[in-house]
């Protein structure tokens, strides 16, 4: 927010995670009609180096996200008209409109961080983050042949 607030995603440990998807409601002073200055930035920092940055704002249309490789869709959010602006459904981010992004492929793997952030008059709540760790197959695996073994040497004796 323009509070200087960056809502940071990290795990207390410190290791990696995947984020799925999030949501957020596009709020601030910017309108319908403004140029895209009212926007949220989303920057991935990745557990093998590097970090990538995305913004989300007034006016900016659904083709261009999903080229970013997100998913996005509309939900109703606090003080919208669902009536009022057909493109805020299909085509474009507006004002008091939330949206749900998801992260397809490799885009949301592997982060050490998800840092929110915004400009100018633009504020953006986030809610309903869905994150997952990942997987450690082999734990499993090393689990049963512990096991195994441990058997194998109990049935010599």
């Amino acid at each position: 927010t323009t509070q200087t607030i960056e809502p940071t995603l990290t795990k207390i440990d410190g290791s990696s995670f995947n984020l799925d998807s999030f949501y957020f409601l596009n709020t601030g002073n910017g309108a319908i009609g403004e140029p895209a200055s009212n926007f949220m930035t989303l920057t991935l920092n990745y557990a093998g180096g590097g970090s990538a940055s995305y913004n989300f704002g007034n006016l900016q249309s659904f083709a261009e996200i999903i080229a970013d490789g997100f998913g996005i869709e509309w939900f109703d959010g606090e003080g919208s008209d669902p009536a009022s602006i057909d493109a805020c459904f299909n085509d474009m981010i507006c004002k008091n409109y939330g949206y749900t992004i998801s992260l397809f492929g490799d885009l949301g793997e592997n982060l050490l961080s998800a840092v929110w952030s915004s400009a100018g008059d633009a504020n953006a709540r986030l809610d309903d983050i869905v994150v997952s760790e990942i997987p450690l197959p082999a734990a499993g695996f090393l689990l049963l042949a512990g096991l195994g073994g441990l058997a194998m040497v109990r049935r010599r004796k």
